[in-house]
């Protein structure tokens, strides 16, 4: 049914109707409507964003990595990107590689408070105290 509802439109209307039917789509119904819309666009950075997303939540965090990173080849200075993609390294057990994803991501966006964070929590665990509480530190500035 939901194919249906999407076949022949552009992969920027997809991803507004996929955001517009969200509250009643299962997660199965908007990854197909997000590879529907990769399909169309391969290069849509927000459907290869929101895909990672929806995967990285059903546990697959190679395949959400995957998505992150395609989104970042089609709009490089994605703050957000950056920092999924370092939670899905993260929880992929690649600490250096998911360090410098949260670098990148604050980068281009200093103020992102997760980013600083997680940062900070990894830090710690490579005992590498002063980088821990600097992160931690910015962190409750921006959360105060």
């Amino acid at each position: 049914m939901l194919e249906r509802r999407l076949s022949g439109r552009e992969a920027p209307d997809l991803h507004r109707l996929k955001v517009m039917l969200a509250a009643d789509m299962v997660p199965a119904e908007a990854r197909a409507a997000y590879r529907r819309a990769l399909e169309l666009d391969p290069a849509h950075p927000d459907a290869h964003l929101n895909l990672g997303r929806l995967l990285h939540e059903a546990g697959d965090a190679t395949a959400a990595a995957a998505q992150y990173r395609s989104a970042l080849a089609s709009r490089p200075a994605d703050a957000t990107a950056e920092f999924n993609l370092g939670v899905a390294l993260e929880d992929l057990g690649q600490t250096d590689d998911a360090v410098a994803a949260y670098a990148r991501a604050l980068a281009l966006d200093p103020a992102l408070a997760d980013a600083h964070y997680n940062a900070a929590r990894l830090y710690e665990k490579k005992g590498q105290a002063a980088r821990a509480i600097r992160h931690l530190r910015t962190y409750k500035q921006l959360t105060d």
